[in-house]
Parts: C-alpha cells; sequence; structure tokens
C-alpha cells in the first residue's frame, strides 16, 4: 500500500458530497464547516492542491450562507489561485463567476 493511501481515502470519505449535502441541506453549517476544515487540514497534509481548493470553495460557500461575504471572498480567492496555477479551467471559471456573482451583490 503506497504511503498517505489511508489518509487519502479519509479525505475523500471525509469530505464526499454525500456529507456536505446532508449537513448543508439540514442547515447544520457549523457541521458542514467542520467537517470541510477537517478534509482542508488532511488535504495540506498531503499535498493535495486540487482537495484545497475544493475545500477553501466549500467553506467559502458555508461562509456566504452565514452572510460572511469577505470570508467567502478570501477563501474563493485562495481556491482560484490554485486552479489557476494547476490550469483547471472548468473549476476555474466556477470561482470566478462566484466571485463575479458576489461583486454583482454589492
Amino acid at each position: 500500500m503506497r504511503p498517505g493511501y489511508l489518509l487519502q481515502s479519509f479525505s475523500t470519505a471525509y469530505s464526499s458530497p454525500i456529507c456536505r449535502t446532508n449537513h448543508a441541506t439540514r442547515g447544520d453549517l457549523d457541521q458542514a464547516e467542520q467537517m470541510h476544515r477537517k478534509a482542508l487540514e488532511i488535504d495540506k497534509r498531503l499535498g493535495n492542491q486540487e482537495g484545497m481548493a475544493q475545500e477553501y470553495g466549500n467553506i467559502g460557500s458555508i461562509l456566504l450562507k452565514r452572510n460572511n461575504k469577505e470570508g467567502a471572498r478570501g477563501l474563493w480567492m485562495k481556491a482560484r489561485q490554485i486552479y489557476s496555477t494547476m490550469g483547471v479551467r472548468d473549476k476555474l471559471t466556477l470561482v470566478r463567476s462566484m466571485l463575479d456573482e458576489l461583486d454583482a451583490k454589492k
């Protein structure tokens, strides 16, 4: 088994769409944020840049639901930078549109 395999598997499972959707749908933003922050820490330890960007985006969305627009903007900008550096165009486009929409609400 390659080093970090179990940690990577845990990271993927911990932040699975089912968990995220379940907690966010129930309105349990604290639990959802906690899960995403844990997954972010795991992704950082693994050096998983794309996973980090995804979690920055997810946490940013939770912050926006709490009306913390500047917190959301900061995390989405981190995600944008990572996706830009990696050349992940589809996700970069998505994050840019989220930032544009946030700017339009000013």
